[in-house]
């Protein structure tokens, strides 16, 4: 099975619409919201954690305003080793 990872600056909320898109499609989306305002940040990562949420997926906070978001078919593999599934679309490292 092929996996592939979109990488998306999100500025504006149609930015969101396209991860959420991808995401249904299968694709795990990498989300960097450092140009967004703190408005649209928030937005954005309460909808795309409801459609990971939707989808069975996992989120997990990779930096500074950077978000993975994942379908289902993915496992999350953190920096120790540790394999994480992460089911709560609000989990904070």
């Amino acid at each position: 099975m092929n996996h592939v990872s979109i990488w998306m600056s999100v500025r504006t909320f149609e930015n969101a619409l396209q991860a959420a898109d991808g995401l249904k499609q299968g694709h795990q989306q990498i989300v960097n919201l450092e140009k967004a305002a703190p408005e649209i940040c928030t937005r954005v990562i309460d909808f795309l954690s409801g459609v990971v949420y939707a989808l069975d997926g996992f989120v997990e906070k990779a930096g500074e305003k950077v978000y993975l978001f994942t379908p289902c078919n993915y496992v999350i593999e953190v920096e120790n080793g540790e394999e994480r599934k992460v089911q709560s679309p609000f989990y904070e490292n």
